[in-house]
């Protein structure tokens, strides 16, 4: 973002360049992170341990309250919300993610549109294109806004992931 390339990794490790120098950041934290995404001028990374860290300029970094101890895989910036998702179902969501305010969970997606259970698997991809969200869950099953869009035939097995599936 804005000329600034930034990178997360393990033991909470942070690397910023301006495409002419690379530096490393201290994070004061020891996470493993798993995602870093950009939105509405802010980076914000994400790790285990329910670690959220913010920054608008990639270099200083302050820690979120996400109310989570889950590790959080995927998050993504859209419709003027931060999203994180993670295992048991965690989705997190803030309106702004330089403030102090907490991030709020919202397990209101369900594994069918015809059941009102929340889902209870591990979330780790999230997107968002022409309206619709879609969460990449664990066993290869694919959830939308309201919906299972896809379950593998294995997976309902417990066998692993087929690429056959059924909608």
């Amino acid at each position: 973002g804005n000329g600034t390339w930034v990178t997360v990794g393990d033991n909470g490790s942070i690397y910023t360049s301006d495409e002419s120098s690379c530096t490393f950041i201290t994070s004061r934290t020891t996470v493993d992170f798993n995602e870093l995404y950009y939105g509405n001028s802010t980076f914000v990374a994400l790790g285990d341990n329910g670690t959220i860290l913010s920054s608008t300029d990639g270099i200083t970094w302050t820690k979120r309250i996400s109310g989570t101890t889950d590790r959080l895989y995927s998050g993504i910036y859209r419709n003027s919300n931060f999203v994180a998702v993670g295992v048991n179902g965690t989705l997190l969501t803030a309106s702004d993610a330089t403030s102090s305010s907490t991030w709020t969970s919202n397990r209101t997606y369900t594994q069918d549109a015809y059941s009102t259970s929340s889902v209870n698997t591990h979330f780790y991809g999230i997107a968002y294109g022409n309206s619709i969200w879609v969460i990449i869950g664990q066993s290869g099953n694919i959830y939308t806004t309201s919906c299972l869009l896809y379950t593998s035939d294995a997976a309902d097995e417990g066998l692993g992931v087929d690429l056959g599936g059924r909608r």
